[in-house]
């Protein structure tokens, strides 16, 4: 789907898609986790859970431009 990262590393540092991977998946996790529970009974510990699974899902998305974005616009 994008062009080849480089020809020894086609799809770019192994890092960053590994950090993209964890990052948007426990962040995916702690919402499906916590947000059924904060509607049900709201407690700080839900909202801080929630922030953080935000704030993971961001840095997945960061990461995943990181990754993509030398591969779209060539070196």
């Amino acid at each position: 789907m994008f062009p080849a990262y480089t020809r020894e590393q086609p799809r770019g540092p192994l890092w960053l898609g590994w950090s993209t991977f964890f990052a948007l998946n426990l962040g995916m996790l702690l919402r499906l986790l916590f947000e059924p529970l904060q509607s049900i009974r709201p407690t700080p510990l839900g909202e801080s859970m929630l922030i953080v699974s935000a704030v993971l899902q961001w840095i997945a998305g960061l990461t995943f431009f990181m990754s993509i974005w030398p591969r779209i616009k060539g070196h």
